[in-house]
């Protein structure tokens, strides 16, 4: 994963860069040209192309600022992201954005997280905190059946909701 640099922010190059989503609070200042961010903020903020937003994050059990490209935010990006990073910040906001942009559309790309945390787990006790949240900002451990329930028959839909009750128990045996 690319990081951006100071020589990025001074020559303005960071529009260039491969980095979508920055957590780094000293990365997004110099972005932004501030000493101090007023976390207290209603309203969206853009700046250029790039989104200011904070979130809470359930699992750290407080507020992360994020700068991020929305529109270049998907599935792979945030995957990726997740696997290789070790910051708590950028795994939190990463696994979010993947619960909202594409755990409805795509299942598949439920399953695959899931794998990739079963595989996590069995590297032993490091891992722990990183599926934590992961599974908390993915909500993975929710059973609620989220496809579509309209023109299907009660044994169709009775199917989906055990599929998401099977990945939600196989998501909280990892964080027990």
């Amino acid at each position: 994963m690319k990081f951006l640099t100071i020589k990025d922010l001074k020559n303005n190059d960071f529009n260039m860069s491969s980095q979508y989503l920055i957590t780094d609070i000293d990365t997004i200042k110099s972005i932004i040209g501030v000493e101090y961010l007023n976390y207290d903020f209603e309203e969206e903020v853009v700046f250029n192309d790039w989104k200011l937003d904070i979130f809470w994050i359930e699992s750290l059990q407080r507020n992360v600022i994020a700068l991020f490209k929305e529109n270049e935010l998907s599935f792979e990006y945030l995957f990726s992201m997740i696997r290789s990073s070790d910051i708590d910040e950028e795994i939190a906001v990463a696994s979010l954005f993947i619960y909202y942009i594409d755990f409805d559309k795509k299942d598949e790309n439920r399953e695959r997280v899931l794998d990739y945390l079963t595989i996590l787990d069995q590297k032993g006790e490091k891992s722990y905190t990183k599926i934590k949240i992961i599974v908390w900002e993915t909500e993975l451990n929710n059973a609620v059946n989220r496809r579509s329930i309209i023109g299907k028959s009660y044994l169709e839909i009775q199917n989906d909701a055990g599929y998401y009750r099977r990945l939600a128990e196989a998501a909280r045996k990892l964080v027990r």
